[in-house]
């Protein structure tokens, strides 16, 4: 199973979520070369706190709670994919995950607004 493409739809999407003015955890999961996102929950979670451990912000951590929650729950998010994008504004009741067809870098970014610069970059028509 192939994810689907990323185009402006998925863009027009993700920076209308409503986060009420709140700040987004914008996370991407990249996967180094030969490894498969079919793996345990428990490794996708690592990987989530590991690029997660640089931010500083301790308020976020109902947001990597929720993302936490996001990859026990949907294992079937990832499979066939190459990297992870999700989001998450607790405080304005936002989540989403979209599942990437390409590799990106693993990154955590806090902004008022979804990061999604990685998502632009890997355009597909």
């Amino acid at each position: 199973m192939t994810p689907p493409a990323v185009g402006t739809g998925t863009l027009r999407r993700l920076s209308e979520l409503d986060t009420g003015g709140h700040p987004v955890l914008s996370v991407y999961l990249g996967l180094e070369s030969g490894k498969s996102f079919e793996a345990a929950a428990e490794v996708r979670e690592r990987e989530l706190d590991g690029v997660i451990a640089g931010i500083e912000q301790g308020t976020m951590q109902a947001d990597v709670g929720r993302l936490h929650e996001v990859l026990r729950c949907m294992p079937a998010l990832a499979h066939g994919t190459r990297s992870l994008a999700l989001f998450s504004s607790a405080a304005g009741a936002t989540v989403a995950a979209v599942p990437l067809p390409s590799t990106v870098e693993s990154m955590a970014v806090i902004d008022p607004l979804p990061w999604l610069e990685p998502l632009a970059g890997i355009f597909s028509p």
